[in-house]
């Protein structure tokens, strides 16, 4: 029985070797660090867009003029973050596509740091005020909530409304 043993060892050994089995490893969040938060691409009329093997495009949101560097959240911080947009950057204009449709932008974020994540879906509803011609005025203040333990994000969710 035991020399059995012993050969099953060595053999689950070897497969190992063999194969590189390796334990999958995952890295959390630690306080402060960035969650950057990437959305889904548009085109030209607000349709998200789908590759070759039917997922969904996804990019970072763009730069932020107060801090150069693209919109992100602060892991495991209360505060307030401003990211302002040019004008006239594509995803201002998808912005603007999106509440003209009264449609949430499909967004998501990283549950963990590691390479290859699993995300979280996020969906950004832009209220709009009275649309007076070709301009819309949104309602920009957000208010998120994200529950977590341990580094890795489980579920969480971004709403507009007024402060």
């Amino acid at each position: 029985m035991t020399f059995i043993c012993k050969l099953l060892f060595l053999f689950c050994a070897l497969i190992q070797v063999i194969f590189a089995v390796t334990p999958q490893r995952t890295i959390g969040y630690q306080k402060d660090d960035p969650v950057l938060v990437e959305c889904a691409e548009l085109d030209d009329i607000g349709k998200e867009v789908i590759d070759s093997q039917g997922e969904y495009v996804y990019k970072p949101m763009p730069n932020c003029i107060e801090t150069r560097k693209p919109f992100a959240l602060t892991y495991g911080s209360d505060l307030v973050l401003q990211c302002s947009l040019r004008e006239f950057d594509s995803f201002y204009l998808h912005l603007e596509i999106s509440a003209r449709m009264d449609k949430p932008l499909r967004c998501r974020i990283a549950a963990s740091k590691d390479i290859n994540p699993t995300y979280i879906p996020l969906f950004l509803h832009f209220q709009q005020t009275s649309d007076a011609g070709r301009f819309v005025k949104l309602i920009t203040n957000f208010n998120s909530i994200f529950h977590y333990r341990a580094g890795f994000i489980s579920a969480g969710s971004i709403y507009s409304g007024n402060v």
